[in-house]
Order: structure tokens, then sequence, then C-alpha cells
């Protein structure tokens, strides 16, 4: 699986960063690995900006159904950063099929700064 993960537990930050294509199954495993155990003290970001989306809408609204069940453990703030304006498109959908199971940590911007920021990391140096 092409995802890097860093864990700081003094900033109490988990950094993936995520190079090449991703299955729903790689993405489902690390939300159920990564973000299900996290916890709400701690804040994820999820850098995408060197994944190759090949994902479609219909991909989307299956991971999300599989995440269904663990929407209680999704309790960290998970902030997603993309480039591309498909990829951005995605995860916006991503973002809005969340809320939809009740899980409404989730943002996506286009920079790490700014997905830093809603985190609050800038806070926690």
């Amino acid at each position: 699986m092409p995802i890097a993960v860093d864990r700081d537990q003094r900033r109490r930050l988990i950094t993936a960063t995520v190079t090449g294509p991703l299955t729903v199954d790689d993405l489902f495993d690390f939300m159920k690995t990564h973000w299900a155990t996290a916890g709400a003290d701690y804040g994820i970001v999820f850098d995408a900006r060197d994944m190759i989306v090949d994902q479609t809408a219909n991909d989307i609204r299956v991971l999300v159904s599989r995440l269904e069940r663990h929407h209680a453990a999704l309790q960290a703030p998970f902030a997603m950063v993309v480039s591309e304006d498909h990829a951005f498109g995605l995860a916006r959908m991503y973002e809005a099929l969340l809320e939809t199971i009740g899980v409404v940590r989730a943002r996506v911007f286009r920079s790490t700064a700014d997905a830093e920021s809603w985190l609050g990391i800038e806070l926690r140096r």
C-alpha cells in the first residue's frame, strides 16, 4: 500500500502521505487502522497530492458505505489535501457523504498549511 504514515505523539498528529494509486480496499484499511483508532484528540492529515486518482463516484459511495459501521469511532478531525480538480471534487463528495453517516470532522483542502490550520496544528507546536 503506497501510504506512508507518521504518528507524532507530541503534536497529536497522524500524517499519511500517499504516492501512486490506491484501491478502495487500501483506503478502507487506512481509515479502519488509523482514523478509527486515532481518538478525538489526534488530528489526521491525509496528503493525497501525489496520489494517482482513478476512483469513481461509485467507489466513494462504496467506501463510505463500508465506513458506516465504524462511524462512531471516526472522531479525529480528518483533513484531506489534494491538488487536482478531479481529486478535489471526489474528496468533496466524500466529505458530504461522510456527513450523511454522522462523520462531521472531515474537510478537504488544497494546501497542507490550510489543512494544518483547520486542525489547529500551529497551536500544538
